[in-house]
């Protein structure tokens, strides 16, 4: 199943209204099976989503139980899909 289709999935699972930035987030963190942090996030969407558009997905994302979000070591914070269907191990 391509990417775009499990992102879409996951956003239907929820009944979360599916959106481009909300496509892209998801699609990243599936592709790169890891937490990532916002500089990463946007970094990786080659700019695609605004600063502000991102903290607002991840939001969304969270209410709805898809990621969660915590702070690594570094004092950085990270999110991470939270989707039992997917190999999800925990840090």
């Amino acid at each position: 199943m391509s990417v775009k289709n499990q992102s879409r999935d996951l956003l239907s699972s929820k009944n979360a209204s599916i959106t481009n930035p909300r496509l892209i987030v998801i699609g990243l963190l599936l592709q790169q099976e890891r937490p990532l942090t916002i500089e990463q996030l946007l970094k990786l969407s080659k700019r695609k989503l605004a600063q502000s558009t991102l903290y607002r997905v991840i939001n969304d994302l969270k209410n709805f139980g898809l990621i969660t979000e915590f702070t690594n070591p570094e004092n950085t914070l990270v999110v991470e899909l939270n989707t039992e269907d997917i190999n999800h191990h925990h840090h």
